[in-house]
């Protein structure tokens, strides 16, 4: 899902009272009272990490070089040690 940057966040009130959940992740009302939400009902939470997504995203040559020098850290600091495996863990 692509959340776009000029959605209106909207402030749920004390007085709503109402549930709502996120459209994009899980987290809702009971999470968070202060939670806001666009038109599309996305919270103010999905928008902030989207936009710290987009400063920190690496593309092209960038991310080309990031990856090839973890790459050859991880080979170097491995080099002559008992295993060799790379486990991705998230």
């Amino acid at each position: 899902m692509d959340i776009q940057p000029d959605h209106k966040i909207t402030a749920a009130t004390n007085e709503d009272h109402a549930y709502r959940q996120c459209s994009h992740c899980v987290l809702d009302t009971n999470d968070d009272p202060g939670i806001r939400f666009d038109e599309q009902g996305v919270c103010n939470h999905c928008h902030g990490y989207e936009a710290q997504l987009s400063r920190l995203q690496l593309t092209g040559e960038a991310a080309e070089k990031k990856l090839t020098a973890i790459v050859d850290r991880i080979k170097s600091e491995g080099k002559n040690k008992p295993y060799d495996c790379l486990i991705g863990v998230s």
